[in-house]
C-alpha cells in the first residue's frame, strides 16, 4: 500500500472511526465498513466461535453502515436482528462475496495502521487534531453522519490522542522556553544563548527523524539497520530508540544476541550432560569387568610357622636370585634372621589380617 493512500485512510479511520466499501446488488445498494478491534470483541460477545454460519451473519450485521440511504449506525444494537434476518435470505453465494469485501477491508485496516506513526507527525494530522478541537466526540457533528458518536473510540484513535497530545506538550514547552530565554538573556547573554544552542540542535535531530518517518510511514532507517545486523541488539541513539528497545523488552521479544545467548547457554549444559554421561558409562563398564573376574577361593594370607616357611621355600630361589633356603644357613640365629627378613616382605603382619 502506498503511504498517501495509508495516510487518507488512517485520516478516515481516525474522523469517522471506519473506511467504506460500495456494493449493488439486483437493484440492492449498499455501504459495508470496517470493523475495529473493539467491535470484534463485541462480536465474540454476540456470537459463540464454533457456531460459524451465526458468527458470519452478525459479522455482516456489524459491518453494514448503510442500505438504500438507510443510515444502521443510528440505533444499530436494535436494529442488529433486522439485519440478520436480511442477510439470511439473501444467496449463500452474494453472502460469500459480502464476506471477501469485509475481508479486503479489515487487510486494508491492518496495513494503514503500519503507517499510524508517520502520520501522526503529518501537518493534516494537526490540523485534524485542531479542528477537533483535541475532542472526536465532536466529528459526528464535523461529517454529518449521525450514529458515529455510538461506536466508541478505537486503539487507533486512543493512540493518535496520545501521541497529539505528546505533541501539545512540546510545544508548551517551546514557547515557555523562548519567553524564559528572552527574559535571560538581558541577565546572561552567553548561557542563554548556549542553551538555545542545545535545544535548536536536539530539535533539528528530532524533526529530520520524523521527516524520515513521515515519507515512509515508519521508521525504515532504524528498521534498515537492524536488518543489516542481522537483529543483533542496535545502539540506542535516541528517545525513540529507547522505547522501542524497551517495548521489545517488555513483550519478550527477543533479539539475535538474546538467541545466541540461549543457544550458548544450551550447548553448555549440553556438554556438561554428555561429560557426566560418559563419567557413568566408565563405571558401569569398569563394575562390569570386575563382575567377570574368576574369584579366588583361597583364604586371606596370614603368617606362618618355620617349618612351613622350610617346606613353602626348600630348594628354591626366593632372594636376589641365589639359591638361598634354610638349609644354607649353619646356625638357627642365621636362619631366624633370613625368615624376618622375608616375612617383612612376603608375609602381611599380623595387624592387617582380616
Amino acid at each position: 500500500m502506498e503511504v498517501q493512500e495509508a495516510y487518507d485512510n488512517l485520516e478516515n479511520l481516525i474522523a469517522q472511526g471506519f473506511i467504506t466499501f460500495e456494493f449493488s446488488y439486483n437493484g440492492l445498494r449498499g455501504v459495508l465498513k470496517s470493523l475495529s478491534d473493539k467491535e470484534y470483541k463485541t462480536l465474540y460477545l454476540y456470537t459463540d466461535e464454533s457456531d460459524k454460519i451465526e458468527s458470519i451473519y452478525y459479522r455482516l450485521a456489524l459491518s453494514t453502515y448503510m442500505m438504500n440511504g438507510t443510515n444502521f449506525l443510528e440505533n444499530r444494537n436494535n436494529r442488529i436482528p433486522e439485519l440478520i434476518d436480511f442477510y439470511k435470505k439473501l444467496p449463500a453465494v452474494f453472502t460469500g462475496q459480502l464476506i471477501e469485501y469485509i475481508e479486503d477491508l479489515h487487510i486494508k485496516y491492518l496495513d494503514s495502521v503500519d503507517c499510524l506513526e508517520g502520520f501522526c507527525y503529518t501537518k493534516r494530522s494537526r490540523f485534524l487534531w485542531k479542528a477537533l478541537n483535541n475532542n472526536l466526540l465532536v466529528n459526528a457533528n464535523m461529517y454529518g453522519i449521525p450514529g458515529i458518536e455510538n461506536l466508541g473510540l478505537s486503539n487507533i484513535q486512543e493512540n493518535w490522542i496520545v501521541v497529539n497530545k505528546s505533541l501539545d506538550q512540546e510545544e508548551d514547552y517551546a514557547t515557555q522556553l523562548n519567553l524564559s530565554l528572552i527574559i535571560a538573556s538581558s541577565l546572561n547573554g552567553k548561557g542563554a544563548k548556549s542553551i538555545s544552542s542545545k535545544y535548536e540542535s536536539n530539535k533539528a535531530e528530532i524533526d529530520t527523524y520524523r521527516e524520515e518517518v513521515i515519507k515512509y510511514g515508519w521508521d525504515k532507517k532504524r528498521l534498515e539497520e537492524q536488518d543489516k545486523s542481522e537483529a543483533w541488539a542496535a545502539p540506542l541513539r535516541t528517545k525513540e530508540d529507547l522505547i522501542h528497545e524497551l517495548n521489545r523488552q517488555m513483550t519478550g521479544v527477543k533479539d539475535k544476541h538474546d538467541l545466541f545467548m540461549d543457544k550458548w547457554y544450551e550447548q553448555k549444559i549440553k556438554k556438561a550432560e554428555e561429560a557426566k554421561n560418559a563419567i557413568i558409562k566408565s563405571q558401569e563398564e569398569f563394575k562390569k569387568k570386575m563382575l567377570e573376574l574368576p574369584i579366588d577361593d583361597s583364604e586371606g594370607s596370614k603368617p606362618i610357622s618355620n617349618a612351613d616357611m622350610e617346606a613353602k621355600f626348600k630348594g628354591k630361589n626366593v632372594y636376589s636370585g641365589a639359591a638361598r633356603s634354610t638349609e644354607s644357613y649353619a646356625t638357627e640365629d642365621q636362619q631366624e634372621k633370613f625368615l624376618s627378613v622375608i616375612s617383612k616382605k612376603i608375609i602381611r603382619p599380623e595387624n592387617n589380617q582380616r
